[in-house]
């Protein structure tokens, strides 16, 4: 059996961030948007110690209502598969004999 691996506290803002920059490497316009900011103000805010439970799980709900809105803008990824490789291919081949 394997050994469990120990639990690593890590902030939510600190993860929000990476997520953000995550997203914003497939989508740059997202960079700097009032929607970012406000995604790591409520990270922020949740991390907060002297915020109540109430108070933290209202930041929650938002934040995660703000990342959803946050990965729509991000386009979907496209994993290439062998039927993109031959067309890729065929088109190039094409091309040569046009040109």
């Amino acid at each position: 059996m394997a050994a469990a691996r120990p639990l690593v506290r890590r902030s939510v803002a600190a993860a929000v961030t990476d997520e953000l920059k995550l997203m914003a490497d497939r989508a740059p316009e997202i960079r700097g948007t009032a929607l970012a900011a406000l995604a790591v103000a409520l990270a922020r805010e949740i991390d907060n110690p002297d915020n109540s439970a109430t108070s933290k799980s209202l930041c929650a709900g938002r934040l995660i209502d703000a990342v959803d809105r946050l990965r729509q803008m991000v386009p979907a990824e496209v994993q290439a598969d062998g039927l993109d490789d031959l067309a890729a291919r065929r088109d190039r081949r094409l091309a040569a004999v046009k040109s």
